[in-house]
């Protein structure tokens, strides 16, 4: 957005409600949640990574720099837990505690639903409140979902996402896309061996 604006681009995003209020918050266009009647207002028209072509940009040029504004007031020992999205259903989240060390940590749900015993559960309007729960959080932990995104697009300093061996084209280059994150690949069948790279990594940060 930033590299089309300088180019004297008038942007208007075309979004979904729950990101409304975050992008106004990190951006100076214009947003929007539904197309107006009259598409002739606009010169151009396109998807959310169509700007890398037009602009010639690939992986390597990418800046290494966060995008989401945030002011970080980590509380030691919470941890923020998501462990199923809309396509990522793998875990309950009694089998994703199962294998999670939680020992000594505070959990808070950054997915909706009902939680168990001993997970806060979460409360938000939108994604501008999950944000500003994830940065009072001093670890976040991730299935792929659009909190593990959020994590890295604001740079949290200890967040860590657990991919499936078939995971998005992203995660190819997350180095790229998010300089901050931790991933962890299943590379078989044991999963278990996944949340172990992940459970020492917590307790020696």
């Amino acid at each position: 957005i930033s590299v089309l604006a300088s180019k004297g681009a008038k942007i208007t995003m075309l979004t979904v409600l729950p990101l409304k209020r975050l992008i106004v918050d990190n951006s100076d266009v214009e947003v929007i949640t539904e197309l107006p009647e009259d598409l002739t207002v606009f010169d151009y028209r396109c998807a959310s990574f169509a700007p890398m072509h037009c602009l010639q940009q690939t992986v390597l040029t990418l800046p290494r720099k966060t995008y989401l504004k945030t002011t970080f007031d980590r509380i030691p020992g919470t941890v923020g837990i998501v462990w199923s999205g809309v396509s990522r259903k793998f875990y309950t989240l009694e089998k994703f505690l199962q294998n999670f060390d939680v020992q000594g940590f505070h959990l808070h749900a950054l997915q909706f639903g009902e939680v168990t015993s001993g997970v806060e559960p979460l409360v938000a309007s939108d994604f501008a409140d999950t944000l500003k729960l994830m940065a009072t959080m001093e670890h976040i932990v991730t299935v792929d979902t659009a909190a593990a995104h959020l994590a890295g697009a604001c740079g949290h300093p200890s967040a860590h996402v657990l991919l499936e061996p078939l995971s998005d084209w992203r995660w190819y280059h997350d180095y790229a896309w998010y300089p901050t994150l931790k991933v962890y690949r299943q590379d078989d069948n044991d999963r278990s061996k996944q949340f172990s790279r992940l459970n020492q990594a917590l307790r020696a940060s």
